[in-house]
């Protein structure tokens, strides 16, 4: 499978955590969940893809050692288009994000994908953290409240809804980030 995840420039990713840390705390806490998604998706036996129209992230990514999915900065739904079109079997867009995401997690909604369907994963507050599929499925509509949006949109396909906590737990608000800290096993999450 193909699991692609979108990252956008690391110097203005977390700008809604810009109360709790300054800018290149950000930009470091940034780079590490990402790396820590990269990492767990590559363990889960993936292959790990970055999607970016950002030539730093172009550069940090391929020192990650993942494959690149260059995208014309289109938004996320523009790189999620881009990385379904890219796939010829199963994909999987995961947002960078997303602090408690384990290796039983991918697995989890790997195997919940329905033939000819598309599997879901919600965010605690209503967005949509993870979109897995093996049919040619467009019907990306990120943003707040995107999770309604793409049950919508996958109402005429076998569908799943995964629903786990490092599915949900993704990494946007100081309130996320007390809880990430309070629960992540390892130090990375303090950048």
């Amino acid at each position: 499978m193909l699991a692609a995840v979108p990252i956008k420039p690391f110097g203005v990713a977390k700008g809604r955590l810009r109360s709790v840390l300054d800018a290149a705390a950000r930009s470091r806490l940034g780079m590490a969940v990402a790396a820590n998604t990269l990492a767990v998706l590559g363990a889960a036996g993936a292959e790990v893809a970055v999607v970016t129209a950002d030539d730093g992230v172009i550069k940090w990514a391929t020192n990650q050692g993942v494959r690149v999915i260059v995208d014309s900065d289109m938004g996320l739904d523009g790189a999620a288009r881009a990385v379904v079109e890219e796939s010829d079997g199963p994909w999987a867009i995961f947002h960078a994000d997303l602090p408690l995401l384990s290796v039983a997690d991918v697995n989890a909604l790997v195997e919940a994908i329905p033939e000819q369907g598309i599997a879901l994963a919600p965010s605690a507050d209503g967005g949509t953290t993870v979109i897995a599929g093996v049919v040619r499925w467009l019907g990306f509509a990120y943003g707040p409240g995107s999770f309604a949006r793409h049950m919508a949109s996958a109402a005429g396909l076998p569908h799943a809804v995964v629903s786990r906590p490092g599915l949900a737990l993704d990494l946007d608000t100081p309130a996320d980030f007390a809880i990430a800290g309070s629960l992540a096993d390892d130090p990375w999450l303090a950048g």
